[in-house]
């Protein structure tokens, strides 16, 4: 879903709230997604006059719109070509309330975080726009070389790439207004010893502004019976402990499936560092 596993999808230009669900901003996009889903559902219905036994609740709810989707994109595109681009046209709505989520605007300044080959950065240029920036930091210069020739070649000039260092993000203090780590968070309380750890994580609260958020989504630790997410996790509960300590209080937290979890922090202005 809204995990690094996501392959592609895109971005909405951002829109006032029309109203909260449970403390989640719905913008028309969101609502869009919603009536569009729900036609899905009806045509899909009216076309195989069958619903299979499924589980109870928001997982039913859930598999029944990733049903009626895959059953209406075969119905115009064959077994074969569904089978090869579900994914991409699934991943096109789920993207949407993510980016919903997280709240970015046009202008803001944003940093991913161990970046990889950049999907997240590429993303979130076009959500930020021309007037805004996102810099794309990694420790993997190869990985940085990669995301520089496709901003060439896509003629993107809103991402900058950073190599940082394992105790340094090497960003500007003040500068930010998101930071996001997507699978990145469980690496450093790995592999970091302490006072790397504590270093990486205060150039963190440093870099951003006064209202920035830090964005952390990860991989939960799952019940027995419940398959576990690709790669190391983390519990949700040990995030925010720490980064509780570490000055930053939470403001929002999601999770859409069991095996993955986003929080959404913010500067706690009552912090005192030891």
């Amino acid at each position: 879903g809204f995990t690094a596993c996501i392959k592609g999808g895109i971005c909405l230009e951002s829109s006032e709230a029309l109203f909260q669900i449970f403390g989640l901003n719905v913008t028309a996009e969101v609502t869009t997604m919603w009536g569009v889903m729900l036609v899905l559902v009806v045509v899909s219905f009216l076309a195989t006059r069958h619903l299979e036994q499924r589980p109870k609740g928001l997982q039913n709810l859930l598999e029944m719109g990733i049903s009626a989707l895959d059953n209406f994109i075969s119905g115009l595109m064959g077994k074969e070509k569904t089978a090869r681009f579900f994914s991409f046209f699934a991943t096109m709505f789920i993207f949407i309330i993510f980016c919903n989520f997280i709240g970015i605007l046009p202008g803001q300044t944003v940093a991913d975080v161990g970046c990889g080959g950049g999907y997240f950065s590429w993303a979130f240029s076009k959500k930020v726009g021309p007037e805004g920036k996102v810099y794309a930091t990694e420790i993997n210069k190869a990985a940085l070389h990669y995301l520089e020739e496709f901003t060439e070649k896509a003629d993107v000039s809103n991402i900058e790439t950073v190599t940082a260092k394992m105790n340094d993000i090497c960003l500007p203090e003040d500068s930010l207004d998101v930071v996001f780590m997507c699978s990145m968070y469980h690496a450093v309380y790995i592999t970091d010893i302490e006072f790397v750890k504590d270093a990486f994580v205060e150039s963190l609260r440093k870099a951003l502004k006064e209202k920035g958020r830090l964005v952390i989504v990860d991989n939960n630790i799952t019940e027995k019976g419940t398959p576990s997410y690709y790669g190391p996790g983390i519990c949700p509960e040990l995030v925010i402990a720490q980064l509780t300590r570490y000055g930053f209080r939470l403001q929002d937290s999601l999770s859409l499936i069991p095996q993955r979890y986003a929080l959404v922090f913010e500067k706690d202005p009552a912090y005192v560092k030891d």
